[in-house]
């Protein structure tokens, strides 16, 4: 092998390695407090092959979480709120409903997991929040009998969860979301009119309220910053308006310096000129 291969190959290999660096898939970020949205700005930055890298082993990542003990999952909790955070901002909807789809999977995290199926633009998401919560709606009777102040409804382990699955059904980008999420507050009031299900519905009607301000300052907010930005911008003038606007002879400006004078400096000096020829002469 001549001496320039041997010493050639070695770089080439290094530049090779340096071009193509291998995809980090933000494991440790992920795991952090707060990491989501360090990975979420970083990532926006990253070329789209590199992006969809990124993305899809987190997908992967996540499906593994799904099947894990419910110990185990616990543990992942920070893992799986920064990525639900990760892929609601930068996934594609098939990316969010391969990692979520098996929403009753995640414990603790499901109201994350929930927050990313309503950013989905399709139906799908929400059909699975939605139907989950439908499979959850008989069920609460035990939880609410107990009930005596909207603390407690905050702290039910039963409760708590399908509240959060209204409140993401009416905050979904998909517009069918809102009307599942009414659907499904009034569904909860015909079958829970004790005093205690009047408690929770007054708690969800205020969620939903909220949620239903939200949008709609999010959906004025450019439009009134547009207005407001704006200058005013005046009308050009008419032909007739510029012809009143131009000054007439009489309004003419005055120069600042005066004619008479002028017409001194010269006779003085046509005068000085005479003199100077006549004593030549």
């Amino acid at each position: 092998m001549k001496l320039e291969t041997l010493l050639l190959t070695p770089l080439l290999s290094f530049s090779i390695c340096v071009a193509q660096p291998a995809a980090n898939d933000f494991t440790t970020e992920l795991n952090r407090e707060g990491g989501g949205d360090e990975v979420v700005q970083t990532v926006r930055l990253l070329p789209l092959n590199q992006q969809s890298q990124v993305l899809q082993s987190v997908v992967h990542r996540i499906q593994a979480i799904s099947r894990e003990p419910q110990s185990i999952k616990n543990d992942s909790f920070l893992y799986v709120s920064n990525s639900a955070r990760l892929l609601s901002e930068t996934g594609t909807d098939d990316q969010i409903l391969a990692a979520f789809g098996n929403l009753s999977q995640f414990g603790s995290a499901e109201p994350d997991a929930a927050f990313a199926l309503a950013a989905c633009k399709g139906p799908a998401g929400v059909a699975i929040i939605d139907a989950l919560a439908k499979q959850r709606l008989p069920n609460l009777e035990r939880a609410i009998t107990p009930l005596t102040d909207d603390d407690k409804l905050r702290s039910n382990e039963t409760l708590l969860p399908f509240f959060m699955l209204v409140k993401e059904l009416a905050a979904s980008v998909n517009p069918s979301g809102s009307g599942l999420a009414k659907q499904m507050r009034d569904d909860f009031a015909s079958r829970y009119s004790s005093e205690n299900g009047k408690l929770v519905l007054a708690a969800i009607d205020a969620e939903l309220a909220k949620v239903t301000s939200r949008k709609s300052a999010a959906v004025g907010a450019p439009s009134t910053s547009t207005s407001t930005s704006l200058p005013s911008e005046k009308p050009s003038p008419t032909p007739k308006e510029q012809e009143a606007k131009s000054p007439t002879p009489s309004e003419a400006p005055t120069s600042s310096t005066p004619w008479s004078l002028v017409a001194v400096f010269i006779v003085a000096a046509i005068g000085l000129l005479w003199l100077l020829l006549k004593n030549r002469k």
